[in-house]
């Protein structure tokens, strides 16, 4: 087994990505946003490198997705955005299919369900089918860098 060395910026040999999220005395930052409701309860928004600009504000894909998630015929999906950079980008969501053929009467529930308790610019414009999505952790993460390089391919 290999010993791991704690060094002053996180662990050694780690991406420069990672040790940034340490500050002095080893505290740790994760860049997560959330919110507080009117009752004081708090929630987990999302990563804030993970937002997505659009025109009408920012999007935190992980608040689309659990929307997504309410539909029977989801079994992963995940949320990214589209098109140039500076530019207004897209809010796409991708589905895996869980034995159920994509149709546009599925499409239309799916989108009615997730955009119902969504604000205006966080809504989805599209949905794009796979077969497979790019993920990490047993196919409990999905990699959204390598989704979003997968769908700006296929364009």
């Amino acid at each position: 087994m290999q010993n791991i060395a704690p060094c002053r910026r996180g662990i050694l040999g780690a991406s420069r990505k990672t040790s940034d999220a340490f500050f002095p005395n080893d505290w740790f930052r994760p860049y997560d946003v959330g919110y507080i409701d009117a009752d004081g309860f708090l929630y987990y928004a999302d990563r804030s490198g993970n937002r997505i600009k659009t025109e009408g504000g920012v999007v935190y894909p992980h608040l689309v997705e659990t929307g997504i998630m309410r539909n029977r015929s989801v079994a992963n999906c995940g949320v990214v955005g589209l098109g140039k950079e500076g530019a207004q980008e897209v809010v796409v969501a991708v589905l895996l299919k869980q034995g159920v053929e994509p149709s546009d009467d599925l499409n239309a529930e799916i989108i009615t369900e997730a955009n119902h308790d969504l604000a205006n610019h966080e809504q989805l414009s599209r949905i794009v089918f796979v077969d497979e999505l790019p993920t990490v952790l047993g196919n409990a993460k999905v990699q959204r860098a390598a989704l979003r390089d997968q769908l700006s391919a296929e364009q």
